[in-house]
């Protein structure tokens, strides 16, 4: 069992010594295509050029664009993050939503009269 378990650590150190030397592809020093006004400018993982932040509704993953600032991405377990980093994969796919913030609660007692 003890050999099964160093085989097992040593392939697991491989594999991530692998993925930490994965690099993206060069560019192409082409013109990069201009983005609207109302765009946030943002990059996907290994992107060259900017693109549009996602807005409500818009799909967000670890590979695609982030969403707008003051939006977060929501994945189908409930998990909310407001940049999904290129290494959390597990995160899965989500869409772009605004955060939920509780209603502030008055209480009556805290008014001077």
């Amino acid at each position: 069992m003890n050999s099964l378990a160093l085989v097992v650590v040593v392939l697991v150190l491989t594999l991530v010594d692998e993925s930490a030397s994965l690099t993206c592809a060069k560019c192409n020093r082409g013109p990069c295509p201009s983005l609207p006004y109302y765009c946030y400018p943002t990059r996907t993982p290994c992107g060259c050029c900017d693109v549009c932040a996602g807005w409500i509704g818009d799909e967000c993953s670890a590979f695609s664009p982030r969403c707008t600032p003051g939006l977060v991405c929501v994945n189908k377990r409930g998990e909310k993050k407001e940049v999904v980093e290129w290494y959390e994969i597990s995160f899965g796919k989500g869409r772009c939503r605004l955060p939920y913030r509780r209603p502030h609660r008055y209480d009556d007692d805290s008014h001077d009269d």
